[in-house]
């Protein structure tokens, strides 16, 4: 899950000076992962504006085998804890939902409502690179982007 935050802070990083060829452009990227019997989807989207990206969500969705469920409120609190530092950073939006076969987490970053002490936490630096970089280094992560 921490690798998630990770990779959603190298997409806003590398996404920050983008050119992306058209005015509006959002690109989205999902990976699954199966981490000791949890199955983890992630999802990232990216809408950018011009050059830059304007917005950025993750979304994970865990599902727990059936053996795991009795335990979901502890998974739960348990990431709730993990993501604390960066649910009252300005522009910054984190909710941790329970879902039928497990939870969800969703962190959606607003980048022209997000502050330096924001962008600092989550390591959004000013770097240059291009859309189709930005997809090669998700792709490089096991992603699937389209």
């Amino acid at each position: 899950m921490r690798k998630g935050i990770i990779t959603l802070a190298m997409v806003l990083t590398l996404g920050l000076a983008v050119g992306c060829g058209s005015k509006n452009k959002t690109l989205e990227c999902t990976k699954t992962e199966d981490k000791s019997g949890v199955s983890l989807k992630q999802t990232i989207k990216a809408k950018f504006s011009g050059n830059n990206v304007k917005d950025l969500t993750l979304d994970m969705d865990a599902v727990l085998p059936d053996a795991y469920k009795s335990y979901k409120s502890t998974y739960i609190k348990a990431f709730e804890s993990s993501f604390a530092s960066y649910k009252n950073l300005k522009g910054v939006e984190l909710k941790v939902t329970e879902t039928d076969d497990g939870f969800n987490i969703k962190l959606t970053a607003d980048l022209s409502e997000m502050d330096d002490d924001a962008k600092n936490k989550l390591k959004i630096v000013d770097t240059k690179a291009s859309y189709s970089k930005s997809i090669k280094e998700l792709e490089a992560d096991n992603y699937k982007c389209k």
